[in-house]
């Protein structure tokens, strides 16, 4: 018995002490890009209540920044981020090698995908928290009415992680709240279990309810609005819905152009339902859970968020697993099993085929040269200097390696250089602004006019050069930090000098 432990445990030893050395090697070289450096600067800048009304334009709620405060509020450099994410992956992958129900080979071979190698790890995200939240809800499953309060709480935390939890959360709370009131166990454990829950879930509301502004996650027009177009619309939006649903059940991992027709919706949807049948016939609890889960996906894909993103296409990765966990504890013999391990195994080796091409543009970096233009600014920019920035949804990539003050915003007349997607969502000082009126308005800019830099996306390059044009300022000097129009990040450094 020893001997098979000691085995276990240095399998286990092995796993992770590859898997940790592969995914620093990889956050190492990666250059993260403005989705990471706006999570990071809103939490280091703004208040704790600053930061709780921010959320409302983010569409998230905020677990994750809250999360990052502990670090970014006590002076952690930007690069340490990724360590963060590869952090609560690598517990969930402990975990996961630990204590689920699965032969080794397939461990190695879902620990080996895309989802766990890269995407969730090393692009430091809110959605680094899905799988150890999972994980510890599956590991205590079983025992649920014993652990009723930490299970309570790990669908707490899982509603201040991503709006893409709420279905899946509201199926476990009904199925737990129908096993209490079926068992009459409503004891004082149970109701603060259900307290606990509800007081999230109210938490989540009042972060993220929408009140006719635009937010980050959301589109601009309503819901009603939107139904409405889609009724104009039948032929085209039908053909949207048949991609958002095969999508979100994963079908979308196993092709490259990311396009549905009628044939992939004969072929899929039958095997949906099929499965569907065979999970209610084998355990009716989960089979509830797993359509609530999905029934939410793609009302959020449809009437809130794009689903096209791998993070987003991968939670589906994290719910598959979850229901074989479970079922797996349940009964090994059940159908369903089989169909999850070919399904799991097939959607682990196609990751790679989905991530490949987007892997490798953000290491060399083709996304994004955020940290290459962060390292020149360090090596080469006086550190009196004061760079004012022109967009403050793109540029805040390159500020997050910097403290607040070195960065102007000439959007907000302050050193923030995060966006807060209000009224002023994607300006462009360069379209429109009026640079001379600018330092003569700004005591900061205006004391320290004799060392001004000018930082922008290239694809802006035009009018800036149109607005010193006819502007006291002139160029006096430039550098790219890119040899074409390929980034999606690609930026332009100007030293400025007036006359």
């Amino acid at each position: 018995m020893n001997v098979k432990m000691n085995s276990n445990n240095l399998f286990i030893f092995i796993v992770i002490t590859i898997y940790i050395a592969l995914n620093i090697y990889l956050g190492i070289n990666y250059s993260p890009w403005r989705d990471v450096a706006q999570a990071w600067l809103l939490s280091r800048d703004l208040s704790y209540a600053e930061l709780f009304h921010q959320m409302h334009y983010e569409g998230h709620p905020m677990l994750w920044h809250l999360i990052l405060s502990i670090f970014s509020k006590n002076g952690f450099p930007y690069d340490f981020i990724f360590l963060i994410s590869t952090s609560f992956v690598t517990i969930a992958a402990f975990l996961f090698l630990k204590f689920a129900p699965f032969e080794k080979i397939v461990k190695v071979i879902i620990l080996s995908s895309a989802v766990f190698i890269f995407y969730l790890p090393v692009v430091a995200r809110s959605y680094a928290l899905f799988p150890v939240l999972i994980f510890c809800l599956a590991i205590l499953w079983k025992n649920r009415n014993k652990y009723i309060i930490e299970i309570s709480i790990i669908l707490a935390l899982m509603l201040q992680t991503h709006i893409y939890f709420c279905g899946f959360v509201g199926g476990i709370f009904l199925v737990l709240l129908y096993e209490i009131v079926k068992d009459k166990h409503l004891n004082n454990n149970n109701l603060l279990g259900i307290a606990i829950v509800l007081s999230s879930l109210f938490l989540l509301y009042i972060q993220i309810a929408p009140d006719g502004t635009e937010t980050a996650g959301q589109y601009e027009k309503t819901i009603l609005e939107k139904l409405t177009i889609y009724i104009s619309m039948p032929k085209l939006y039908i053909k949207i819905l048949i991609g958002k649903i095969l999508s979100i059940f994963g079908f979308g991992i196993f092709q490259f152009d990311y396009f549905f027709d009628s044939s992939d919706f004969i072929i899929c949807v039958p095997l949906i339902i099929i499965f569907i049948i065979i999970l209610i016939k084998e355990n009716s609890k989960i089979a509830f859970v797993f359509i609530c889960t999905y029934i939410w996906l793609i009302y959020i894909s449809m009437f809130h968020y794009h689903v096209g993103s791998g993070q987003k296409i991968y939670s589906v990765f994290h719910f598959l697993i979850f229901f074989w966990w479970i079922m797996s504890i349940e009964n090994k013999e059940y159908l369903i099993n089989k169909i999850l391990l070919i399904y799991v195994l097939l959607f682990s080796v196609f990751t790679w085929g989905f991530t490949l091409e987007i892997f490798t543009k953000d290491l060399k970096p083709y996304y994004s040269n955020s940290k290459e233009t962060a390292l020149f600014i360090k090596d080469n920019i006086p550190n009196n200097a004061t760079i004012i920035i022109d967009n403050e949804t793109f540029d805040s990539s390159v500020a997050a390696y910097f403290p607040q003050s070195k960065f102007y915003n000439p959007l907000r007349n302050n050193s923030n250089s995060f966006a807060t997607w209000d009224h002023l969502k994607d300006a462009k000082f360069c379209n429109g602004g009026d640079f001379d009126d600018l330092i003569k308005n700004s005591d900061i800019l205006y004391k320290n006019r004799e060392n001004l830099f000018y930082l922008i996306d290239n694809k802006n390059e035009g009018s800036t050069l149109k607005m010193f044009d006819k502007s006291s300022f002139k160029i006096k000097d430039q550098w790219e930090f890119a040899d074409d129009l390929i980034y999606e990040e690609n930026f332009i450094l100007y030293e400025l000098e007036s006359h």
